[in-house]
């Protein structure tokens, strides 16, 4: 997530310019849509929904796909990851 401000209006035109992606839910959205498959976002910013998405994922009965960390990873961790999937 590279520490995206995702509560920023701002930082969504200058990072992710999508016409209406706000209005769409925005990342929120992008989150909920990505349930078939285990889902692990890292580097999170403290702006990031991360609450909403897991509140999501747990009462879908997901909760065990999620993976959220505040951290950025290592290449290396994420080649271990993708590697297990």
């Amino acid at each position: 997530a590279a520490q995206f401000d995702a509560g920023s209006d701002e930082a969504f035109l200058n990072t992710l310019n999508i016409p209406g992606i706000r209005r769409a839910a925005d990342l929120r959205s992008a989150a909920v849509l990505n349930m078939n498959g285990p889902f692990w976002i890292h580097d999170a910013a403290p702006t990031f929904p991360s609450q909403w998405i897991q509140s999501v994922y747990q009462a879908l009965g997901k909760a065990d796909a999620l993976r959220i960390e505040t951290d950025a990873a290592s290449e290396q961790a994420i080649l271990d990851w993708l590697a297990k999937q």
